[in-house]
């Protein structure tokens, strides 16, 4: 999905994450006094009469599974899950606006401008509405969207092919000739996370390491949920960028797959949840997002996929504890501005 904001966003380091992280929207959120028990049970009551939600995501199929499950042991009420990521996810919610309506209740994607860009879909987040949130600093939410997690963007490997003491410690070490022919790379233009992987790698180390790396005789992958099976079935040795989220599942099946994040930069995505409009299924998906933000749903997503979370930076709840050097990849960028860093690495 393009965007017409003249430039990037500035790297994000933790302090600005925490402080705060969703920079250039506005934090002053009303301060409505917290449901009452009574205006809870009202919400679960209505919840479990429309008796369903539906929630759009790019996180892994695992972890929304996983959700939907625990969510219904707890409330009785059926979730279920469109996976979809980068700019198909977005179109297609653009689509269905368009055409009358978003058939969502709840909207999960990594690129947070686009909630912003895109306001008039999303109900705005409140303490009134969402008793959970009083648990999140302020710096990680605003009117549209909540910084769910942070995943640190590394690479996937073939643990039977690739010895951990050889992966590439920093990014610039990944240029080296010994990984000619092994290397998958996910395909930019597929998801704002790999195109502003791309843009931060640019603003490091130059035009000249993306022309290194398109050296390596690459092949692309359209995502990284496709790379991790080839990566874990021994097609290729390493993919990158990508997320821990999708090898994880693979691993604990017992593939020979692992995730390394190497530095200089160290680059993560936040991943955002939205809560959508006169969706579909307004009370329970309501009820859907404050499960999601509380402590049993946080102690899920960051079981399930190695990543931090404003709701525990320090490290709790299956949490990664966030790297200080940590930075936020760009998001929001223009085709005249990832135009000649395609060509450099051989985009088609």
């Amino acid at each position: 999905m393009s965007h017409t904001k003249p430039a990037p966003r500035a790297a994000l380091t933790l302090a600005t994450i925490l402080l705060g992280g969703l920079a250039g929207t506005s934090m002053v959120l009303a301060q409505a006094a917290p449901m009452s028990d009574a205006d809870i049970q009202s919400l679960t009551t209505a919840a479990k009469a429309e008796g369903t939600f539906t929630i759009y995501s790019g996180q892994s199929e695992e972890t929304l599974q996983q959700y939907v499950d625990a969510f219904e042991k707890a409330t009785g009420i059926h979730g279920q899950f469109v996976r979809a990521t980068g700019n198909t996810a977005t179109q297609r919610i653009s689509a269905e606006e368009a055409g009358g309506g978003v058939q969502a209740d709840v909207i999960g994607t990594s690129e947070d401008v686009w909630f912003d860009d895109n306001a008039k879909i999303f109900a705005p987040l409140s303490k009134s509405g969402l008793p959970s949130l009083a648990n999140w600093p302020a710096s990680s939410y605003n009117d549209t969207h909540i910084q769910q997690t942070l995943g640190t963007i590394g690479l996937q490997y073939n643990t039977s092919n690739v010895d951990a003491a050889s992966l590439p410690k920093q990014w610039t070490e990944l240029t080296d000739p010994k990984w000619k022919g092994r290397l998958l790379l996910t395909d930019p233009q597929g998801s704002a996370n790999y195109t502003g992987w791309v843009v931060a790698m640019a603003k490091a180390h130059g035009n000249q390491y993306l022309q290194d790396i398109a050296k390596l005789d690459l092949t692309f992958v359209s995502s990284g949920a496709t790379a991790a099976q080839q990566v874990a079935a021994g097609a290729k040795d390493i993919n990158a960028p990508t997320l821990a989220t999708f090898s994880t599942g693979l691993k604990g099946q017992g593939a020979p797959i692992d995730f390394f994040a190497p530095s200089n930069p160290t680059l993560a995505n936040s991943f955002n949840y939205g809560l959508v409009a006169n969706s579909p299924h307004p009370n329970a998906g309501k009820l859907f997002m404050n499960w999601l933000l509380s402590d049993e749903g946080i102690d899920i997503a960051c079981h399930a996929s190695q990543v931090s979370s404003p709701r525990f930076p320090q490290g709790d709840h299956g949490c990664e504890a966030m790297p200080s050097d940590i930075q936020l990849v760009p998001y929001g960028i223009t085709a005249d501005q990832t135009g000649p860093l395609f060509d450099a690495l051989g985009v088609k």
